[in-house]
């Protein structure tokens, strides 16, 4: 079975948990972690081995990128998701 490409959007209280969980996971792959506070970006994806980003919706039209999960704060949840939807990633 091929392994899962994933971005964690947001690299907060709630991206720092679903991020190591997809780490752990032998069904997928943490591809991406994207936080516009580049340091805590960088900090949380150097722990797991992903790539960092600063651009939520750059990680979301990524090729590896199969499906994402939504860990930025609640009012930007939609757009997020309409946009990965529309990609045809999983959310």
């Amino acid at each position: 079975m091929d392994m899962v490409g994933i971005a964690v959007l947001g690299a907060g209280r709630i991206g720092k948990i679903h991020a190591a969980n997809v780490a752990l996971s032998k069904f997928a792959t943490l591809v991406a972690v994207a936080d516009p506070f580049a340091d805590a970006a960088a900090r949380l994806a150097g722990e797991l081995g992903a790539e960092a980003m600063t651009d939520c919706e750059a990680a979301i039209d990524r090729p590896d990128v199969a499906a994402i999960v939504i860990g930025t704060p609640t009012h930007t949840h939609i757009n997020l998701m309409l946009r990965a939807v529309r990609q045809g990633s999983a959310v």
